[in-house]
């Protein structure tokens, strides 16, 4: 079996009625700043979240320090499943801890029986359990009150799991469920995007939420976005030709900051793209009433100025995306002699 990451839960677990969607804000959390490192097959039981790798290339290691920094998971640990029984569980902490084992001086085991089924009680398997890694490494000493190395043994209803000490996890609540406030990350370092942050930011306020605009150097602003630490972000995506939008809400797209992920978005996402010319508008306008109900993002459009002129009547004009007249006491305008109609 795979190393799996276990979170165990914080505040979530005291959310009432309320815990379910508090699971599911914090399943989609783990699920977008994990989803760089591999794909992740990711589902609660017993206050526990599972991440759990899905294929051979995954990254637990990255995906395990970026679990840590999730709020609304109070531990954390690595832990690999084994088969429900005392000599597996025996074999595999022996195997998976082997090293820290070694290490250690003295030790004790802790066992969870989730699982009623399961023919020996938590004491009846600790025992059975440090007796026989005792017998393995008969270097080490048992001490129940204050244990080099603790092993714990969880046995749930699918598999048992044996795993060291857990780590301390960011705590809290799940980023989207403390309120109604929301920051707006933003580059710094562009003018006309932090001013038109602000405006968003401003027009959220008036419609009841309180948003705080983040403006930071463009290095930082592109480490957020890949670690899908924001809330919203404003950003720019220049489109090719066809209006193809599969990196910014594909599952797999690159663009996908939010890591939004919905079966039938891409099976109409790949409908577009193959199409032909006759039922293309079809497909299009289905994609466009299905990203209308989901809104993965918030599309923006903005006024465009150009300035026609004819060629060599003037000299400098230098136009940007945002001021077509861009530097205009620079320019130079041939009146007494202007060109002639090519």
């Amino acid at each position: 079996m795979h190393e799996i990451i276990l979170c165990k839960l914080g505040e979530v677990v005291l959310k009432g009625l309320n815990r379910r969607s508090f699971e599911m804000k914090l399943m989609s959390n783990i699920r977008r700043r994990t989803q760089r490192f591999g794909k992740w097959k990711i589902y609660s039981r017993q206050s526990t979240i599972y991440v759990e790798p899905a294929e051979d290339t995954c990254d637990i290691a990255e995906a395990y320090a970026a679990c840590k920094q999730v709020f609304g998971i109070i531990a954390i640990t690595r832990a690999l499943p084994c088969e429900k029984s005392k000599e597996a569980i025996f074999d595999t902490a022996r195997t998976y801890l082997g090293g820290a084992l070694t290490a250690a001086k003295s030790f004790k085991v802790e066992s969870k029986r989730a699982d009623k089924s399961f023919p020996m009680g938590s004491i009846q398997l600790s025992q059975w359990v440090g007796g026989a890694l005792h017998d393995a490494f008969p270097h080490l000493t048992v001490d129940v009150h204050h244990p080099e190395l603790t092993v714990y043994i969880e046995v749930r209803e699918d598999a048992a799991y044996v795993h060291g000490p857990s780590v301390p996890g960011a705590g809290g609540l799940p980023v989207g469920c403390g309120g109604t406030a929301v920051t707006l990350l933003v580059n710094q370092e562009n003018s006309f995007k932090t001013a038109a942050a602000q405006e968003i930011a401003d027009s959220l306020r008036r419609a009841g939420l309180s948003v705080t605009v983040e403006a930071v150097p463009w290095e930082t602003y592109l480490q957020r976005l890949q670690d899908g630490s924001f809330d919203l972000y404003y950003g720019e995506c220049r489109l090719t030709a066809d209006w193809d939008i599969l990196e910014l809400v594909g599952t797999t797209g690159s663009l996908n900051y939010g890591g939004f992920s919905d079966e039938k978005t891409d099976s109409l996402l790949a409908v577009c793209r193959t199409t032909d010319d006759t039922q293309r508008s079809a497909a299009l306008a289905s994609l466009w009433e299905d990203l209308l109900a989901k809104t993965p993002i918030a599309p923006l459009c903005f006024k465009s100025d150009s300035v026609v002129t004819t060629t060599g009547l003037v000299d400098g004009l230098v136009a940007t995306e945002t001021d077509p007249f861009f530097s205009l006491t620079q320019w130079t305008v041939h009146l007494d002699d202007p060109p002639k109609a090519k």
